[in-house]
């Protein structure tokens, strides 16, 4: 596997003069988004162009949740789940099954059956 990098700009100068003219407009777009490109080849594509979206649900322990949601889903994973940090809740398991609407989940995070809130990462194919 390669790591994907990019320069601040394109170099033109090993172009020939004729092909540089006719590719300015191409040129000047490269070197405006380099940085764009090369963070969406990464993975980075962010919020902004629905690659991943981020929600809150509530959850229990080791039960079963439904969540709907429109899109070509790659992965979930789980951020958190909203607890204090005396209370001694630690995450020990998460597993996500895609389904015609959405998905499920189940998270197991201690003994006690309370709801909490799960702060889920969603991976869309785009």
């Amino acid at each position: 596997m390669a790591e994907i990098t990019a320069t601040d700009t394109f170099d033109d100068e090993l172009l020939e003069d004729d092909v540089i003219e006719q590719l300015e407009p191409l040129l000047e777009w490269l070197n405006q988004n380099s940085q764009n490109i090369v963070g969406a080849l990464q993975g980075n594509i962010g919020d902004k162009n629905l690659a991943i979206k981020q929600i809150v649900v509530k959850c229990s322990s080791g039960i079963r949740q439904k969540v709907s949601i429109s899109g070509p889903i790659s992965h979930v994973e789980l951020s958190r789940i909203d607890t204090q940090v005396d209370d001694g809740s630690v995450v020990t398991g998460f597993n996500w099954w895609p389904t015609t609407n959405g998905f499920d989940f189940i998270a197991n995070f201690g003994d006690e059956k309370k709801d909490r809130n799960a702060y889920l990462r969603i991976h869309f194919n785009v």
